[in-house]
């Protein structure tokens, strides 16, 4: 099989690379630019071809399939939800030429958390109250505390900026005020004692899904994601059955991650259901289910492989390097030292590579040219593309 990738220069994209590399397949990828690169600077790549959006990107793709000789069908592996959505939207051309993940052109509905929280209650998954609101609009007999979103992650880059915990009225006006969103969710916010992602994928429009792990936060960020997970082996029949309900209902086939949360309540709730590989992808690759192969090779036989789920070790930790090290020693939350121990510990570390060091040294020279930036007062342009919550 022939591999293609395309995505965004992030650490997504750096682990489909990785997956591929380590396990000696060439590496092709079709990258939209970024301020700062990292990804398209991986030792495994053998081809990339720089693009300025998902649009040229799309164009590139039909060329490149044009001009191949043989009929069979590449493998292609999609990064992030507007990209996912984009071609998704194209189905019926770029089916002709791809495997890749997709729902015929059902995807953009169920990108709307909201559709998703409908889909949960629908299959008997409990969620947090939720409501969509234009921005500025305040709900009679609202609830506090209550916690906004963006109502869809394929519109803005910064999605997760969109989230205040909001207490009162008047936090939550005064959340408007920074939103840029024209329509928001508000829901009902739950403390949580902790918070899960099972990430699998699935074939056969959703009927046949493998679940590799699932993953909860090594410790509490409330109203945010952490930056580190302990990964461990998935065993939850009814969360399963509800997976393979939602994706046969939706028609989807790819990789994914499901989100939930235990609330201190000591209820589970659901939170969102992701149409695209997640982050954590490169976690199961090193835990030795390199998914985006395992995902393919599915594909081309028209089932999963139950052997090919392999058992964690128990304490695999995967962490989000910079992120980690800014919310936990540079704002005072954990003496360097001990970082450094933890860090070091980790089974995976989603920008050092293994053997494949010089996207994290971009990644590190990215941000000394932001600090610099900001010393200047000048605002930093975000090298991840993921906000770092206070």
């Amino acid at each position: 099989m022939d591999y293609q990738i395309i995505g965004g220069d992030n650490s997504t994209t750096l682990g489909f690379i990785r997956t591929l590399g380590e396990a000696g397949i060439p590496v092709r990828a079709v990258i939209i630019r970024r301020d700062h690169p990292f990804a398209s600077k991986s030792r495994y790549l053998s081809e990339c071809t720089m693009v300025d959006s998902i649009e040229e990107g799309y164009r590139v793709l039909l060329r490149m399939a044009k001009k191949r000789k043989s009929r069979e069908k590449v493998i292609l592996l999609v990064d992030g939800d507007a990209y996912t959505t984009y071609l998704d939207d194209r189905y019926d051309v770029l089916s002709k030429y791809y495997i890749y993940n997709q729902a015929a052109g059902n995807i953009r509905k169920y990108n709307y958390k909201y559709e998703q929280i409908l889909l949960a209650a629908k299959h008997g998954l409990n969620a947090p109250r939720t409501l969509t609101v234009k921005k500025g609009e305040i709900p009679e007999g609202l609830q506090y505390p209550v916690i906004t979103k963006a109502t869809s992650a394929i519109f803005l880059r910064n999605w997760k900026s969109e989230s205040y915990v909001c207490r009162s009225e008047s936090e939550l006006k005064e959340a408007y005020k920074k939103i840029k969103s024209e329509e928001i969710l508000i829901q009902q916010f739950i403390r949580k004692k902790n918070e899960y992602v099972m990430v699998g994928y699935c074939v056969n429009r959703g009927k046949d899904v493998s679940i590799c792990f699932a993953s909860n936060h090594t410790y509490l960020v409330h109203g945010h994601l952490a930056y580190s997970f302990t990964v461990k082996d998935f065993h939850g029949e009814k969360i399963k059955r509800f997976i393979t309900e939602v994706m046969t209902e939706i028609g989807y086939e790819g990789m994914f991650d499901v989100e939930y949360m235990l609330g201190e309540d000591g209820r589970y709730y659901f939170l969102e259901l992701n149409l695209r590989s997640s982050g954590l992808t490169y976690a199961a690759t090193v835990a030795g289910m390199p998914m985006p192969i395992l995902w393919a090779e599915a594909m081309v036989k028209g089932k999963t492989d139950p052997e090919s789920v392999k058992k964690i070790k128990k304490g695999f930790v995967t962490v989000l390097d910079i992120e980690d090290f800014v919310y936990r020693v540079r704002w005072n939350r954990m003496p360097f030292l001990k970082w450094l121990a933890e860090y070091m510990r980790a089974d995976c570390r989603l920008y050092l590579g293994r053997k494949d060091v010089v996207p994290m040294i971009w990644l590190v020279s990215g941000m000394a040219v932001d600090s610099v930036k900001r010393v200047l007062g000048n605002l930093p342009v975000s090298h991840t593309g993921r906000r770092l919550s206070g």
